[in-house]
């Protein structure tokens, strides 16, 4: 698979740019990061992330819903830390993708 750019992602999938760079900015600033040295491998946790929730879960993404942000946060976070140490999906992070899930069932 070719590593795709950020702005052809967000072309791809009508994922506003803006959004892509505000979920970036949340999630250095959740792990603690200040400076710009792993920017690029963590926007490709960002597209990855925001790819697996399109693509293998059918979940649309809409920019305006602060609470789906949030989760790819919480989510593209969990990637990121868990890389080194595999460790099962935290609780909080399934149950949520679980209603995600079931709120897509939903509005078939």
């Amino acid at each position: 698979m070719a590593v795709i750019s950020a702005a052809k992602f967000a072309a791809k999938y009508a994922v506003s740019p803006k959004y892509l760079d505000t979920l970036l900015t949340l999630v250095k600033q959740r792990i603690g990061i200040i400076t710009g040295a792993r920017d690029d491998y963590i926007t490709y946790r960002c597209i990855a992330s925001l790819d697996e929730l399109l693509t293998e879960k059918n979940i649309k993404i809409n920019d305006k819903d602060i609470n789906l942000l949030m989760f790819l946060v919480d989510f593209t976070t969990w990637r990121y830390l868990s890389i080194e140490q595999p460790t099962a999906m935290p609780e909080d992070i399934r149950y949520r993708l679980n209603n995600l899930l079931i709120e897509k069932a939903g509005s078939l």
